[in-house]
């Protein structure tokens, strides 16, 4: 008996089983190409915020598809996607990490304030159960050594402290953005979050000394807490917009520390 062929556009492949016989299967090209795309999208945008790219790296569309064994078409397509979300400029034979000036930096610090502070005040408003749940046991994690339930400004003990780590730091802010139920706003900061990651890797300024200790932005996040779960919108935004001004001093200090011109040099 005769087959029908596929849609225009797909790819038939037979799947044999000795119980069943072979069968005709159809997958769309669209869905697959998309998987793909965004499959390549994830692990390279990946490698951007990490660091694993400098400035002067090209990533070449051709070598990349041999990389992840797939067409130019998804990683035309996921390369294009980094240029849009901010993390890749185009050049004549591919992409280069975009490394944002100081004052370009400058500028989506204002914002991610402006919106991860507005983030900490629809936290106190909306978050749920689960999302106490996290809150609690931050506290818990973050507080003295030993001491199940921290005081509000008093310093974290430095056993505890040298177990945190940025992962943790980053993990919270995660968990207040979260608890605003916005994802959209979630999506903003993500995006902006990348770009600094990208134009401002703390590996590059780990030379360059930490003008933030560890203790203070751990206190100073134990304070936000407590804020949004005491439903204290005005007291979260004020508290988040606080912290986020010194950790924007902090790091463009660092940055003109280590070097860094208003304008990058290629």
């Amino acid at each position: 008996m005769a087959r029908r062929p596929g849609p225009p556009g797909s790819l038939k492949v037979y799947r044999c089983s000795p119980f069943t016989g072979c069968v005709l299967t159809v997958t769309h090209n669209k869905e697959r190409i998309l998987n793909t795309r965004d499959s390549i999208y994830r692990q390279i945008r990946s490698s951007l915020v990490s660091g694993e790219f400098s400035q002067n790296d090209l990533l070449i569309p051709s070598a990349l598809g041999e990389q992840f064994n797939a067409s130019r078409t998804p990683v035309r397509e996921a390369l294009a996607l980094l240029e849009h979300d901010g993390l890749l400029t185009r050049e004549t034979r591919g992409y280069r990490p975009r490394i944002l000036t100081v004052e370009e930096l400058l500028e989506v610090f204002e914002v991610r304030a402006v919106v991860e502070s507005s983030a900490a005040a629809a936290a106190a408003r909306k978050y749920g159960d689960v999302d106490l749940a996290h809150f609690e046991r931050y506290l818990r994690g973050a507080g003295p050594a030993g001491d199940p339930s921290p005081v509000p400004g008093e310093p974290v003990g430095e056993e505890r402290s040298e177990e945190l780590t940025r992962a943790d730091l980053n993990s919270w802010h995660e968990v207040v953005r979260n608890a605003a139920h916005n994802r959209t706003l979630v999506d903003v900061l993500s995006r902006l979050d990348a770009q600094i990651r990208v134009s401002a890797p703390w590996t590059l300024l780990s030379g360059t000394g930490d003008a933030r200790p560890l203790a203070s932005r751990v206190n100073e996040h134990m304070d936000i807490t407590r804020a949004i779960m005491d439903r204290d919108a005005s007291s979260a935004r004020a508290l988040m917009q606080q912290h986020l001004d010194r950790d924007q001093e902090a790091r463009i200090g660092q940055l003109v520390g280590a070097g860094r011109r208003a304008h990058p040099v290629i």
